[in-house]
């Protein structure tokens, strides 16, 4: 060491004193509790004498030989850092930089000595240990690059955030933990802190996971908080401005991460947080976070993925399993979690096990699954969103987002506000043009939902969107004022159990979702007499339904009427339409609407087919609006 370095050590000047200057008017500032200050001021006082004592080291340069074997070992180590995945820059490991100082100044005379040094040293870093992930990583790469380019950029050195959000099962815990260990090597200090939302239900659950933290930033020291707020001044205290990568595993709730973006400022520049979360919006805006929606699988990946765990090494499916494979593979939808239950749970069985399972997903999807998204579902703020997902997943799944508010916002919804919480949460998106589309399966988790209200008895759930259950209702004039909604399709309706594919078809006459059937079969009409207990029927989506009887005491509270193919060359008189907000009659048989008079005092939209020669009759309304298909 040169003696004008040596010097500037000693006595605290140039680079160095400033440094300290700039630290302890930091820590006088930002500190305002005396005994926290009397800490702050030892620690100064120690970095000093630390520095002194470094000038003092006696000079001295190691041999050629001690060089090369120095450079071999750091070989080995780059060797070794790349078959585990993962990289370690040696410049950003303080204790490793300590130790090559001191070496290079004769602290360890011998060879033999320093280079065990270096091995222990190398030892420690490495030591960190990596998550465990799943051997089958399929796709994993692919979905992580954009994270992983996110962490290891070094262009802007502030403290990064990033919010990686998506549905259950869609693997955002997996693509953290792969990134961590792809990364953790490149900074001071790294953790992951797991299953935040469940740890933090449990009494002193944020004090625990403060306690983990904190042991990690101090290297495993034992721990003792007794407050969330003396939690949060000794981790400041412990973060240090060291460059540090912390991942926040599973967070629901924004206050219990917001006091780490409050003391942000304390981490080292180029620290990265990286937040997995099922809500979008979880995060403030003035963060100044970026956010990563993950994505699901390609079909080739989601391909192999169930191949690896139905039929394991072979990754193969023939004949009749690769019909069914590729039913099940179209229904999970990209999304690892389903892929790999169902695969699983598939795997060495024969043939007749595969058929009865797969015609139980068509109606009940299984536990693993659905649970995993009412979660999503069960983390709603209020019942009203929760009332409007289901709305959504049994009625209006692939509609105009401004037909859907009309509707519900008549059926005192607040819809907008109700659309963007559901988006938030990863439950619904909007695409296309302007459509409301859900993942298949956060759809089935819906209707599952309206089920379990009445595994046995359809006639008391809230909502049928099944037509052999809407059916069967209506003939044996079971329903119960529960019911709010009902969608049948006569063509769907055999007399015999029918067996359909699980991809859902979309009919052309009307914007609801229906299972494709061999042939039809002659079934008994529906007598009006079925709905008068249904006081609460607000959404009737019917096709081909022949209803006979008086309407005289049907349900007065409908909003939306459906009736694609109706069979009659008018609406009924007496059919309540008081309340109505938009009419479908596409692909009927009217010539008029009403013979008589009928007062409307609403603005209806009314859809029909065109071209059609209508009467009006008598109508008296204050708006009516045709809109021919």
């Amino acid at each position: 060491m040169a003696t004008s370095d040596t010097a500037k050590y000693r006595k605290h000047k140039g680079s160095y004193g400033e440094a300290l200057n700039r630290y302890e008017e930091k820590f006088k500032s930002e500190l305002r509790h005396g005994n926290i200050e009397e800490e702050w001021e030892d620690k100064l006082k120690k970095w000093k004498d630390a520095l002194s004592q470094a000038a003092d080291l006696a000079g001295m340069s190691p041999s050629k030989e001690a060089t090369n074997k120095l450079t071999f070992v750091a070989m080995k180590l780059a060797t070794k850092s790349k078959q585990m995945h993962y990289k370690v820059d040696l410049s950003m490991h303080n204790d490793l930089n300590l130790f090559i100082f001191a070496l290079c100044n004769g602290c360890f005379r011998h060879e033999s000595s320093f280079i065990k040094k270096i091995i222990n040293v190398i030892s420690t870093i490495l030591s960190r240990p990596a998550l465990y992930i799943s051997s089958c990583t399929i796709g994993i790469h692919r979905r992580a690059r954009s994270i992983n380019s996110w962490v290891q950029d070094e262009s802007n050195t502030d403290i990064g955030i990033l919010l990686v959000c998506g549905i259950g099962g869609i693997g955002k815990t997996t693509l953290a933990k792969f990134v961590y260990n792809l990364n953790f090597g490149y900074f001071e200090s790294s953790c992951f802190l797991a299953n935040i939302r469940e740890t933090s239900k449990f009494p002193n659950g944020v004090i625990t996971l403060q306690k983990q933290l904190l042991s990690t930033l101090l290297k495993h020291e034992k721990v003792n908080i007794s407050s969330v707020d003396e939690g949060i001044v000794k981790i400041r205290n412990a973060l240090c401005c060291r460059k540090i990568l912390l991942i926040l595993d599973d967070v629901d709730e924004p206050d219990l991460v917001e006091a780490i973006f409050d003391i942000k400022d304390w981490f080292g520049f180029g620290s990265k947080i990286i937040v997995t979360s099922r809500h979008k919006s979880l995060l403030r805006p003035q963060l100044g976070h970026e956010v990563h929606e993950v994505e699901i699988l390609y079909t080739t990946e989601a391909t192999e993925l169930f191949n690896w765990h139905a039929f394991g090494e072979n990754n193969t499916s023939e004949g009749y399993y690769k019909e069914y494979s590729k039913e099940v593979i179209e229904w999970c939808r990209g999304l690892p979690l389903a892929l790999q239950v169902i695969g699983s749970s598939l795997a060495g069985k024969p043939k007749d096990v595969w058929k009865s399972a797969i015609e139980k997903l068509r109606d009940i999807p299984t536990n693993k699954i659905v649970d995993k998204f009412r979660l999503s579902y069960e983390l709603l703020d209020d019942d009203h969103d929760q009332n409007l997902f289901l709305h959504l997943s049994c009625f209006f799944e692939g509609m105009k987002k401004d037909f859907v508010v009309r509707i519900l916002d008549k059926c005192d919804f607040y819809t907008l506000v109700g659309i963007q919480n559901l988006i938030d949460r990863s439950l619904v998106t909007i695409e296309y043009v302007n459509e409301i589309t859900m993942h298949q399966l956060v759809r089935d988790m819906g209707r599952d939902i309206v089920r379990r209200e009445a595994p046995v008895d359809p006639g008391k759930r809230s909502r049928l969107w099944h037509h052999t259950d809407s059916y069967n209702v209506l003939r044996g004039r079971t329903g119960t004022e529960a019911v709010q909604g009902m969608v049948l399709d006569m063509r769907m309706i055999k007399n015999e159990k029918y067996s359909s594919p699980l991809i859902p078809v979309r009919q052309n006459a009307i914007a609801f979702f229906t299972w494709s059937t061999k042939g039809n079969s002659s079934l008994q009409d529906v007598r009006t007499d079925a709905f008068e207990k249904m006081h609460k029927l607000r959404f009737l989506q019917y096709n081909k339904v022949q209803v006979d009887g008086s309407f005289k005491n049907f349900p007065k509270g409908l909003r939306w009427l459906c009736w694609s193919g109706f069979p009659e060359d008018s609406i009924p008189i007496e059919l309540p339409m008081g309340s109505v907000v938009s009419i479908d009659m596409r692909y009927s048989s009217l010539k008029q609407l009403w013979k008589g008079f009928k007062v409307l005092s609403i603005h209806i939209p009314v859809f029909l087919s065109s071209p059609i020669h209508l009467c009006l009759g008598k109508l008296y309304f204050h708006g009516l609006n045709f809109t021919p298909y």
